[in-house]
């Protein structure tokens, strides 16, 4: 579940009229999230193709109501759930939003750490709360506000939550 949650964060919606949607690029996390929907809920999403995007959509009320209602999922808030379960399942929500969101980079002069960033975003307070659910895994990330280069955005600045790897991990 933590999964899938991590995925619809990083690239998902869920929409009032009770659908629930995975955009990306990537046609294999689309069918990651399509195996989850339906290991899950039973649910076997729509795929369809816009421009160069991928996307999967589940039409469920009662999967809307589960996640708006008990899991408390809103793209302004870390779902209050994830601060609740286990590490295990605190790192598979980071992994699902890593894989939908994430990058790597080498950002030092002499090339010897790697940064992950793990969300992008114009939320300066969910970055804070990712950073937040990362120390309580002990592991210290940061966040870098920086100019959005995005055209058709209504803000200027966006937030990216990074960790700093050791190459030799």
């Amino acid at each position: 579940l933590m999964l899938f949650l991590g995925l619809l964060f990083s690239d998902g919606h869920i929409r009032p009229r009770a659908w629930i949607e995975f955009s990306n690029k990537n046609v294999r996390l689309i069918r990651k999230f399509s195996r989850l929907s339906n290991r899950l809920f039973g649910l076997k999403p729509s795929i369809s193709m816009r421009e160069n995007q991928t996307s999967a959509r589940i039409f469920s009320a009662i999967l809307y109501q589960y996640l708006a209602i008990c899991i408390g999922f809103s793209k302004k808030r870390l779902p209050p759930i994830v601060f609740r379960v286990s590490e295990e399942k605190r790192r598979a929500f980071i992994a699902g939003l890593a894989l939908g969101d994430g990058y790597s980079g080498k950002v030092t002069p002499n090339k010897k750490e790697k940064v992950t960033t793990v969300y992008l975003g114009e939320n300066r307070r969910l970055s804070e709360e990712l950073v937040y659910l990362y120390a309580t895994l002990g592991i210290r990330a940061r966040i870098k506000k920086q100019k959005q280069n995005f055209q058709k955005r209504n803000y200027s600045h966006i937030f990216g939550v990074s960790v700093q790897q050791d190459p030799k991990e």
